[in-house]
């Protein structure tokens, strides 16, 4: 099975505008929440899927481009916008796309002495993506 390194093979969007060259970490996660069904007559823990949280969490080399597109939104919150994640893989390319329903959860801005200045946020997701394979 062939693996693919991350350069060039990730690209990210929010609120329609590309960030792909200011990111250098992208994750999507789906946290599905399991319910307790165990009874009285249960010989062990019961328990079914409940719903799915979903995020993506990214993080990169700071620039003021970037901070233009999520910084608003990190300071007056609330507002659901686009997110959309592809990640080319070696025989098809994945997309997932939140349309409306994404608004910026974390931000933050991180510098050090003698250092790079860096970002990284989540992107909290409301309901299940569009996800497209081609």
């Amino acid at each position: 099975m062939a693996a693919r390194k991350g350069r060039g093979n990730t690209t990210v969007s929010f609120n329609g505008t590309a960030i792909t060259n200011y990111t250098n970490e992208a994750e999507v996660s789906a946290a599905v929440d399991r319910i307790e069904t165990t009874n009285f007559g249960s010989t062990g823990a019961e328990s079914i899927a409940g719903d799915t949280e979903w995020t993506i969490t990214l993080g990169g080399d700071f620039d003021n481009a970037l901070e233009t597109v999520l910084g608003p939104e990190a300071v007056t919150p609330g507002t659901k916008r686009t997110a959309v994640i592809a990640f080319v893989g070696s025989s098809a390319t994945v997309t997932y796309t939140w349309t409306s329903n994404a608004e910026i959860q974390d931000f933050s801005i991180s510098s050090s002495v003698g250092d790079k200045i860096s970002w990284s946020a989540t992107l909290a997701l409301s309901g299940a993506p569009t996800r497209t394979s081609a």
